[in-house]
């Protein structure tokens, strides 16, 4: 509804933007909830699209890194053996959401209420962003195809993940007659990879104007 004032929003209007940015804060946080006691999580599921992301922590552990036990508005230290650990810049607290790793010597003590410009400066030899170290890559895949399927065991996991489109990134293996079923979704599926098994490879409830580009099996 609205009203001179403007537009107004509605209970289920906030909820489902409380959806989002829960969401959004499990992806960088790598936490349950998005919150600093919530549960490890490797994937973030959005509650309003349905969409599975990896979370960011995840990503940095796949890369060789691991998020340091503080971030730039905690404040804190980087030891001599911590090359591989990386801080946040909290977006709550003016920063891009983005983890940092620390270029130059160590230990590196990092203040509290302070940020990477502060702290040193963003270069090669100073703080690097994670983004431009290896995420980029990852980063592109994401928004390029919805999901991805290095990122799940079976085919239906990753039909049951899907929203628009799907990059088939690795080498499937199936077994005779195996049935995905993709619940009428339209999708766009990219195979860069191989299905590779002896018998029938099934995919069912693929919505109208599918299509599934350069698919190639083998025996």
């Amino acid at each position: 509804m609205s009203s001179g004032c403007g537009d107004v929003l509605s209970l289920n209007d906030l909820q489902i933007a409380k959806k989002h940015q829960i969401f959004e804060a499990e992806v960088i946080t790598g936490k349950q909830g998005g919150v600093a006691g919530g549960a490890d999580i490797d994937y973030a599921t959005n509650q309003v699209t349905g969409q599975t992301q990896k979370t960011l922590p995840a990503v940095l552990r796949d890369a060789g890194f691991s998020p340091a036990s503080f971030n730039f508005t905690t404040g804190g230290t980087l030891g001599v053996n911590d090359a591989d650990k990386a801080v946040l810049w909290p977006v709550e607290d003016g920063g891009d959401g983005n983890y940092y790793a620390w270029r130059g010597s160590l230990p590196k003590v990092i203040p509290a209420a302070s940020t990477p410009l502060t702290t040193g400066g963003i270069s090669d030899s100073a703080w690097v962003a994670f983004g431009d170290i290896t995420f980029r890559a990852e980063a592109d895949k994401k928004f390029k195809y919805s999901v991805k399927l290095s990122d799940f065991t079976t085919l239906q996991q990753l039909a049951d993940a899907a929203v628009d489109s799907i990059l088939i990134d690795r080498d499937y293996n199936f077994s005779n007659n195996e049935t995905v079923n993709f619940g009428g979704k339209t999708l766009t599926i990219d195979c860069k990879a191989k299905f590779i098994g002896d018998g029938n490879l099934v995919f069912t409830q693929l919505g109208k104007g599918s299509i599934v580009a350069a698919p190639f099996m083998e025996s």
